[in-house]
């Protein structure tokens, strides 16, 4: 676990590490030792974005890396944090309730539960977050769901554009009110079957 110290420096980068350094600048001096073996000054702790970036790499703690993913003051360090998380329960949290929809959609790609995904695919209000959880359905009766006339077009689409299910893509391609279904539908059956798509 790292320290609360090491934390504020990534989640805040320069200008809050430098202040704490300062404040802390006589106890370091005194206690710590820099990388290179002198003593710990404040410049230290003045780094650039590619050292918190560096730091976030080295992190492998789910609670320090969802706390960054969420609080960190720059998107970058956000995303990179969660790209970083591998635990599927602090994933679907994320990509749950995380504030950034970057965030979100980062933590999206890494979902693999299928019951996660169906519940973000159905009630986020991020357009390319809910795009992104449809198309990870592999389930065909999930995908089904999103398929119907009610879904917005976007949602749809990608469906459509998942499902591997011949009966149901040859029903969408012969009776779905919409052209842009029927049409997706057919290029999809197309794909199945070798023969050329028609435009």
């Amino acid at each position: 676990m790292p320290s609360r110290r090491a934390l504020v420096f990534i989640k805040r980068g320069v200008v809050v590490a430098c202040v704490v350094s300062v404040v802390a600048a006589a106890a370091w001096w005194i206690m710590g030792t820099s990388e290179s073996g002198g003593l710990r000054t404040a410049q230290d702790f003045c780094q650039p974005l590619n050292v918190r970036l560096a730091a976030v790499r080295r992190l492998s703690e789910p609670a320090s890396l969802v706390e960054l993913a969420q609080t960190a003051d720059h998107p970058v360090v956000r995303q990179a944090a969660t790209e970083r998380l591998t635990d599927p329960a602090s994933l679907a949290d994320l990509a749950k309730s995380a504030g950034d929809p970057a965030v979100r959609l980062a933590a999206v790609r890494k979902v693999t539960d299928p019951a996660v995904l169906a519940d973000l695919a159905r009630r986020e209000d991020d357009l390319d977050v809910r795009l992104t959880a449809v198309a990870l359905l592999t389930d065909q009766d999930l995908l089904a769901e999103f398929v119907r006339p009610e879904q917005p077009l976007a949602v749809r689409l990608t469906a459509v554009r998942t499902l591997t299910d011949p009966a149901v893509l040859a029903d969408l391609a012969k009776n779905d009110a919409d052209a842009h279904v029927r049409q997706t539908a057919e290029k999809m059956l197309a794909r199945q079957r070798g023969t050329p798509e028609k435009h």
